[in-house]
C-alpha cells in the first residue's frame, strides 16, 4: 500500500477518533480499504502533447511499431495502468499512448516497465507479448531511462534494443538530400548486474560465459543454434541458466 494512502488514513482516523464517533470510523475504514483496493489499476493516464511536425519531412516512422498496441504499464511512483493502446518511440526511447480521445500523448509520470501484445503469426496464432524494462546503466552512453525488451530473466539477463536514427543521403545524380528513419538492433547480457553488449554471434557469446564454455558449446551443436534468431537465443540463456 502506498504511503500517501496510509498517511491520509492515520489523520482522518485522527480526527474522528477526536469526535469519538464510532460509526463514522467504521463507515470511513471500509470506505478507504474499498478504495484502496481499487488503485490496482489506474483509470486513466496523465499525458502532455507530442511535438507535432518533429519528423515530418523524414521518410519512416520513429517507431518500434507504428501500430497502436494493447499493453500494461508500470510506474516508478508504483501505481499502473492496463489495457491501454501503446507505441514505443525508438528514437528518444519514449513511450506513447492514444488517449480516450485519440491523442498520441507522452506520459507525464516516469514508467519503469511495460508490456506490448502483438497478434500471433500465420503458423501460430498465439498472441506474442513482448517486456520492456528501464532502469539499465549499459556503457554505450544510453540513459538509465532507455527501454530494453527483456528477452529473458534470470541469474543471466538477456535483452535486446532497437533504435532509430535519422540519415540523411543524397543519389549521386541529384542536390537533393532525403531523410530517413535507420534502424539498428543490439544485445546485451545482464552478468552480476553488469549490462554488457554482445554481438549475435557464437564467439561472442562463449566469451561472455566462457565458465560453462564446454556444455554451451554442445548445445549449440547439438541444437544447431542461430544467432540471428531471438527464440535461439533465448533457449540458449535459459540452458545456460539451467546447469
Amino acid at each position: 500500500m502506498p504511503d500517501v494512502y496510509i498517511g491520509h488514513f492515520l489523520l482522518i482516523f485522527k480526527i474522528v477518533v477526536m469526535l469519538k464517533n464510532v460509526s463514522l470510523l467504521i463507515l470511513i475504514i471500509c470506505s478507504f480499504f474499498s478504495n484502496v483496493k481499487g488503485q490496482g489499476y489506474l483509470k486513466d493516464a496523465s499525458g502532455a502533447p507530442m511535438p507535432i511536425g518533429k519528423y515530418v519531412e523524414v521518410d519512416g516512422d520513429q517507431f518500434l511499431d507504428p501500430e497502436w498496441r494493447k499493453g500494461t504499464v508500470a510506474f516508478a511512483n508504483g501505481g499502473a495502468i492496463k489495457d491501454i493502446d501503446l507505441k514505443l518511440d525508438v528514437v528518444d526511447s519514449k513511450l506513447i499512448f492514444q488517449s480516450k480521445k485519440g491523442e498520441a500523448l507522452y506520459f507525464v509520470d516516469q514508467v519503469k516497465e511495460f508490456t506490448l501484445v502483438f497478434p500471433g503469426s500465420l503458423n501460430n496464432t498465439k498472441e506474442v507479448v513482448k517486456h520492456f524494462k528501464n532502469g539499465y546503466t549499459a556503457p554505450d552512453n544510453s540513459s538509465t531511462e532507455t527501454f530494453y525488451q527483456v528477452l529473458y530473466s534470470g541469474t543471466v539477463e538477456l535483452l535486446k534494443r532497437t533504435s532509430k536514427s535519422v540519415i540523411e543521403q543524397r543519389r549521386y545524380d541529384s542536390s537533393v538530400t532525403n531523410k530517413s528513419f535507420q534502424e539498428n538492433t543490439r544485445y546485451y547480457l545482464v552478468i552480476s548486474g553488469k549490462v554488457t553488449p554482445v554481438k549475435n554471434d557464437k564467439k561472442s557469446f562463449l566469451n561472455l560465459l566462457k565458465d560453462k564454455e564446454s556444455a554451451l558449446e554442445t548445445y549449440i551443436k547439438s541444437n544447431k543454434t542461430n544467432f540471428k534468431s531471438d527464440a535461439d537465443l533465448v533457449s540458449l540463456i535459459t540452458y545456460y541458466n539451467s546447469i
